[in-house]
């Protein structure tokens, strides 16, 4: 019983660490999004962001738009 409990410990540091690996890889390709005033952006439509609002195939994003103005979260948008 004992040798089952150390193998589950082992097993379970070995995911956590297979886990930070990937994790720092991935985060490693990410590149933070960074927009400027007049760049072409999509805008997420969070009105049919819950499950069972929108069908299967709906577009969730609506776009393309042109960023008037950027604050910390939010854009101001102009149809284009």
């Amino acid at each position: 019983m004992i040798h089952l409990q150390q193998t589950r410990e082992e097993v379970f540091q070995n995911t956590f660490k297979l886990q930070e690996r990937i994790k720092r890889i991935y985060d490693r390709k990410e590149k933070a999004d960074r927009f400027e005033i007049g760049d072409i952006v999509l805008k997420w439509d969070a009105r049919n962001e819950e499950k069972g609002k929108h069908g299967k195939f709906e577009n969730l994003w609506k776009g393309p738009t042109r960023a008037l103005q950027i604050g910390a979260r939010m854009f101001s948008f102009c149809k284009r």
